[in-house]
């Protein structure tokens, strides 16, 4: 894969690409121009379709004024899983309202 883009990639562009991203104060930046944009266009899409379904989400956003798209600025804890594989079957599993849940 490398080499065809190589192949495709002009040299100077190439260049760039890599100047970009050995500057990480400049990624920094359009990352956070990125989520600026974001935050923007979804309260704009809003107030031009409004709709009550997500009120919840949008007043959670005009609180905390921005869009993190990934990795998630505030993580929600997760209950345990429990996982294990079925001999009988051979399957793995995950238990669900005290059954297990087989995966194919």
């Amino acid at each position: 894969m490398k080499s065809l883009l190589r192949k495709i990639v002009p040299l100077e562009l190439r260049k760039i690409i890599h100047a970009v991203r050995s500057m990480p104060e400049l990624r920094k930046e359009i990352a956070d121009l990125k989520s600026e944009l974001l935050y923007y266009k979804v309260l704009h899409y809003h107030e031009y379709n409004p709709s009550t379904e997500y009120e919840s989400e949008l007043s959670y956003l005009k609180q905390h004024g921005t869009i993190t798209p990934f990795p998630y600025r505030q993580l929600k804890p997760l209950a345990t899983v429990e996982t294990g594989f079925d001999d009988k079957k051979k399957l793995p599993y995950v238990m669900h309202n005290e059954k297990k849940l087989f995966f194919p």
